[in-house]
């Protein structure tokens, strides 16, 4: 892969490029052309040193070293994000001083030492600065972001996938202040507007369900809202499953109009919703576990599994990046002071990690 692909790949952003850059001594320097208005361009250049270089899942890809020190300056610019993320993951100068040295990028270094030092890591700018000093490479450093970004990662080395969601919240938070810049925060009738939310539970749960293929009618979810749907009494084996899945459904709604109850009554939204989303997630399957349709180990909590959307180029995070991007979603709303940006950012990053797919739509339209 090349550079700029390695960079994306390494930081878990997995979305499908438009098109996919790769070296090889043989490349015909033309384009492959795919479904979806994707190509793969191979290009004809010799490939880089066995030391720059590292497999993973099962791909051919630049160091997260190399990665940095051979991406062009025109992506720091267009891709502030992701090489944001990726500099905050290396924990000192020593991964970087040699790929440097080894091919005396003075341009390269400049960049880097502005890049660490964008991010509030100045030990590893100057270090880089000494080291190429040291062999003789008088360099000047110069900031490769356009956008000057308020997030400063600290001294150490977190999870890629926390920085990233860290970054993606930041950049898009200006964005919707632009949109709501005047809201203030208003009495509200807190009953009132419980009784409110129920009313809509007959479309919502028609429409989230429906996305998830489910063949439900709204007289079917008015029955379980009332109590009037008897699983026993349910023959048809694809019926039951749909009545199970609404079930399931106005079982978690209980629970997401209660935790709504505690946040207009004052508390913390991400402090709530870090304490009760797994109820919402047990709520939700519960019924189908009972019913022998799910299994028990269904009810562990996150997934452990890839998931995929259809009809789209984003790849949701895998297993491993999700548990460290909850927390990090958590602590994100916790602190944020701006209602508009919550209730947003809140919704967009929860389905952009999509571990719980059928939850997070009765949580938004709360």
């Amino acid at each position: 892969m090349s550079a700029e692909q390695s960079v994306q790949l390494h930081v878990g952003d997995k979305t499908v490029p438009a098109q996919l850059l790769m070296r090889s001594p043989k490349g015909r320097n033309q384009p492959t052309l795919y479904i979806h208005n994707t190509s793969v361009l191979d290009i004809r250049t010799t490939l880089p040193n066995f030391e720059h270089c590292i497999t993973v899942d099962r791909l051919r890809l630049y160091t997260v070293a190399a990665s940095l020190v051979f991406c062009s300056r025109q992506y720091f610019i267009q891709q502030p994000i992701q090489m944001r993320t990726l500099l905050s993951t290396v924990p000192d100068a020593s991964e970087i001083l040699p790929v440097l040295l080894s091919v005396g990028y003075m341009a390269s270094a400049a960049r880097l030492a502005g890049g660490f030092r964008n991010i509030g890591r100045p030990l590893i700018a100057d270090h880089n600065v000494k080291g190429m000093s040291a062999a003789d490479y008088n360099i000047k450093e110069i900031d490769p972001f356009e956008d000057k970004s308020t997030i400063q990662f600290g001294r150490r080395e977190v999870s890629v996938h926390a920085n990233r969601l860290s970054l993606l919240w930041q950049t898009m938070r200006s964005k919707v202040i632009e949109h709501f810049p005047d809201i203030q925060p208003t009495a509200v009738d807190v009953q009132a507007y419980l009784l409110k939310l129920e009313d809509k539970f007959v479309s919502d749960a028609y429409h989230s369900l429906f996305i998830e293929d489910y063949k439900v009618t709204p007289e079917l979810i008015e029955r379980v809202k009332k109590g009037q749907w008897n699983p026993e009494q349910s023959d048809e084996h694809k019926k039951h499953l749909d009545g199970m899945a609404v079930k399931g459904y106005w079982d978690a709604f209980a629970k997401v109009k209660n935790s709504v109850e505690q946040v207009l009554q004052g508390k913390n939204s991400g402090e709530v919703l870090e304490a009760d989303h797994l109820d919402w997630y047990l709520a939700l399957f519960g019924p189908s576990v009972v019913a022998g349709i799910a299994r028990q180990s269904d009810l562990a909590g996150y997934r452990t599994g890839p998931v995929f959307i259809r009809q789209s180029k984003h790849t949701p995070p895998n297993k491993e990046a999700l548990r460290d991007m909850m927390p990090t979603l958590f602590d994100l709303l916790m602190q944020e002071k701006n209602g508009p940006v919550r209730i947003v950012l809140g919704h967009f990053m929860f389905v952009y990690i999509h571990h719980i797919s059928m939850v997070m739509a009765v949580w938004a339209d709360s």
